[in-house]
């Protein structure tokens, strides 16, 4: 209903993400997710896989805020302002974030997640920025994770919002 064709990242070990045939999201963000990402029915995907998250990049912010209006009573939807590409809008179950990721991965792997050092920029990783050992971000990140961050990485450090350059040049003693 709001003539958008987002991306779908689905709980798969082959496939990271799936598109449709008319992606509703930049030319960059396809570029960055490459081989990453297939074309496939999303209505098929929906039906049939596990659905992490699904978002989009690259509209006015004013488009998608009413979506995230629409979903929040039944999930987590941000839309924010991206100064590359537009905005960015990205929607997940209640449940479900990045730092529950991270538990789940530290808990198999047998680390300690109070020694996690945590990268992000957007209100979507304040969670996962807040619960880490460390929060970095780069300096065009959104308030919202400047706010929490203990480390602002700035200038060539900052790197790309869209992940084609992820070369930080950033060294953090945890200790022991």
């Amino acid at each position: 209903s709001f003539d958008l064709e987002p991306c779908v990242y689905v709980d798969d070990t082959d496939i990271e993400v799936c598109i449709g045939a008319n992606p509703s999201t930049h030319p960059n963000h396809l570029r960055f997710l490459g081989a990453r990402a297939v074309t496939r029915d999303l209505d098929e995907v929906v039906a049939n896989e596990r659905v992490f998250m699904f978002g989009t990049m690259g509209h006015e912010l004013d488009r998608l805020a009413p979506l995230a209006t629409a979903l929040s009573p039944m999930a987590i939807a941000h839309a924010q302002g991206d100064f590359l590409s537009g905005s960015s809008f990205t929607v997940i179950p209640r449940g479900l974030s990045k730092w529950a990721g991270v538990v789940a991965y530290c808990e198999h792997a047998g680390l300690d997640r109070a020694r996690v050092l945590a990268i992000g920029d957007g209100p979507n990783d304040v969670e996962l920025l807040t619960q880490a050992a460390i929060a970095v971000v780069p300096e065009a990140a959104h308030t919202d994770a400047v706010a929490v961050a203990d480390h602002v990485a700035t200038g060539e450090q900052g790197g790309d919002r869209l992940g084609l350059d992820r070369r930080w040049r950033f060294v953090a003693d945890v200790g022991e």
